[in-house]
């Protein structure tokens, strides 16, 4: 009988973190860019022999998370500088912490015409070099 506890709490552990994951994706539904996760999940077959019926246990637990990359829907944001990514791709960013991907297309212009994210981190080109907009281009 104990046995079955334990095949209960694995199921509920594993439910826990698919709802940790949820609870992530729907908090981060109106965030551009962001790809929702998915949980994994795998079963053990444990030979248990906790009581005297010595039979096959199954347990449930989380294999893994994964990133669904599909493609999100567009939409018009009104800002001329905000960019898209249509199929596979990130843009680069320079943060503080080093060269990081991202899919959020949200960008304006700093003072010395270079484009950035909202917190202020620069968008890289193809060299790795900052992307400028010459001053006499109009947006």
């Amino acid at each position: 009988m104990a046995n079955g506890v334990y095949i209960a709490v694995s199921g509920a552990q594993a439910e826990l973190r698919r709802l940790d994951v949820v609870s992530n994706n729907l908090a981060n539904n109106n965030t551009p860019g962001f790809k929702k996760d998915r949980v994994n999940f795998k079963e053990t077959l444990a030979n248990a022999f906790l009581d005297d019926s010595k039979q096959d246990k199954r347990f449930v637990e989380v294999a893994g998370t994964h990133t669904d990359m599909a493609p999100g829907p567009l939409r018009e944001t009104g800002n001329p500088l905000d960019l898209a990514l249509l199929g596979d791709g990130f843009f680069k960013v320079q943060t503080p912490r080093g060269q990081r991907l991202t899919r959020g297309g949200t960008f304006m212009q700093n003072t010395q015409g270079q484009l950035v994210t909202t917190e202020g981190n620069l968008l890289l080109g193809m060299n790795d070099e900052p992307i400028t907009i010459p001053p006499n281009v109009a947006s």
